[in-house]
């Protein structure tokens, strides 16, 4: 009978088999709400030059084998000294944004939220451009 490596067992033996070049482990440095936010996370962590991986990503499919702490998403640093790096990156992340801002466009009078970059109902520019810039 052939053996089935899956869920949080699968991510165990991952952990188990990641080691750095000069033999360290890896560390745990953030438990995730949902494999959604995990990817982000890894995402922003590897934009800032910090290697990590996420383990437990198949383990939802085990709750009700396993309990559902040990279903959750973690992020774990290769190199221990990025830990302090993380952690800031982590706390701007658990932040809530400033959801009530809008920018009002200037061509057709819409509120736009204030990420966005171009107006939702005409299209037009919502930043100013660089001098010299006419788009397109």
């Amino acid at each position: 009978m052939p053996l089935c490596i899956c869920g949080a067992f699968e991510s165990m033996l991952s952990l188990r088999l990641l080691k750095r070049s000069d033999g360290g482990d890896v560390i745990k440095a953030y438990t995730a709400a949902n494999l959604q936010d995990a990817h982000i996370l890894i995402g922003l962590l590897h934009a800032e030059g910090i290697e990590a991986r996420i383990f437990n990503a198949s383990a939802q499919g085990g709750l009700g084998e396993i309990p559902f702490v040990q279903a959750y998403p973690e992020i774990w640093l290769v190199n221990p000294s990025d830990r302090d790096r993380a952690r800031r990156l982590f706390e701007a992340f658990e932040q809530p944004g400033d959801g009530a801002t809008s920018v009002r466009c200037v061509s057709c009078g819409e509120d736009n939220p204030s990420g966005f970059d171009i107006c939702w109902n005409c299209q037009a520019g919502l930043r100013p451009t660089p001098s010299g810039y006419s788009g397109g």
